[in-house]
């Protein structure tokens, strides 16, 4: 009988048993490390650029052109 076969069945039937919210940290030769839980706030390299700043906003936006009824009468021609 190989008594290091059946140490390495036993230790098989350990890692089987720890409960689901084990996240591995050894890092050793071929393991990884891993967790349950997903990653949210991981940024995409490439899109990093535009969620940075934000949006681009207009600094100085015209106020209102004419009067309500010139406003009217314009967006009744535009929308024919």
């Amino acid at each position: 009988m190989d008594s290091s076969k059946d140490q390495k069945n036993n230790e098989a039937c350990t890692v089987d048993l720890l409960p689901a919210s084990y996240a591995a940290t050894n890092t050793t030769q071929g393991e990884k490390q891993f967790s349950i839980q997903p990653i949210k706030d991981k940024v995409e390299p490439e899109l990093a650029a535009h969620k940075a700043h934000g949006p681009a906003i207009v600094q100085n936006l015209p106020g209102q052109e004419g009067t309500k009824e010139d406003r009217e009468e314009r967006k009744t021609e535009l929308n024919k």
